[in-house]
């Protein structure tokens, strides 16, 4: 199994949800270790 777009948007929804900057995404599950780092800058919403 491997990282797809949707699981990387789902994190950077979480990032943005808790007010995180960056975040992981682990896969244990295919033939090799597989990781990547997402990063977001949080801007709150202008009054």
């Amino acid at each position: 199994m491997n990282l797809h777009p949707m699981h990387e948007a789902q994190l950077v929804n979480y990032l943005t949800a808790t007010h995180i900057d960056d975040g992981l995404l682990i896969n244990f599950g295919g033939e090799k270790l597989e990781i990547k780092r997402k990063y977001r800058i949080y801007r709150p919403p202008l009054p």
